[in-house]
């Protein structure tokens, strides 16, 4: 009959040495630690770049104009004077011009004996005070002138009273000092010599200016 054998406990168990394993080391975190840091620092100076980027768009925005809006520009006015109109709220009027108009300009009076700037006082004169007087003469017989019309050079007309009769021709033309104002078959030409009143060619009258004046 036989029996298993178990360790008698009465008997000691011969030791046998046990194999020495070394001690487990902790897991190496290193790399893990400075890869973690390394996405902070990363992550804050992503922050910090979209922070100065966000300011300067602003300012930049508030210092620049809209160019589509218009540009006003404002003129201070300086202080009224004390005991002006202005400092008690009364508008002044404007003050008048010292540069006479077109129309109102003196024209110089020609030395011719009765005469205005514009023609002879009872006499023929220039239907618009703007329009120069560019001849006047009379003879025995005659007054007559030579009127611009305005500033428009070379544009004349003729005026002439004789005798109480009145005559008024557009656009006679000039040569020199001369001037034929044509009514018609009758011609009036006029010079600081003479009158001469012509029709159809022929000579009606011949008239010696007394005085004469061209401008």
């Amino acid at each position: 009959m036989s029996y298993p054998e178990y360790p008698d406990p009465h008997y000691p168990q011969p030791q046998y040495p046990q194999p020495q394993y070394p001690q487990p080391q902790p897991p190496n975190r290193g790399p893990q630690i400075i890869a973690v840091i390394a996405a902070i620092v990363a992550l804050a100076a992503v922050v910090a770049v979209i922070v100065l980027f966000v300011n300067s768009g602003g300012d930049d925005e508030a210092a620049a104009p809209e160019s589509s809006g218009p540009v006003v520009t404002e003129y201070v006015q300086a202080p009224p004077s004390p005991g002006s109109d202005t400092d008690t709220g009364v508008k002044q009027p404007p003050a008048p011009s010292t540069t006479p108009s077109s129309s109102t300009a003196q024209q110089p009076i020609p030395p011719i004996d009765g005469a205005t700037s514009h023609g002879f006082v009872g006499g023929p004169t220039c239907d618009d005070t703007a329009d120069p007087l560019v001849f006047i003469g009379y003879t025995q017989r005659s007054e007559v002138i030579v009127c611009q019309v305005g500033r428009q050079t070379g544009r004349y007309y003729y005026k002439g009273k004789a005798d109480g009769n009145s005559s008024h021709v557009d656009f006679p033309t000039r040569s020199g000092n001369t001037f034929t104002a044509t009514n018609g078959s009758t011609s009036y030409i006029v010079s600081p010599q003479s009158l001469v009143i012509t029709e159809n060619g022929r000579v009606l009258a011949t008239e010696p200016m007394l005085e004469a004046w061209v401008g």
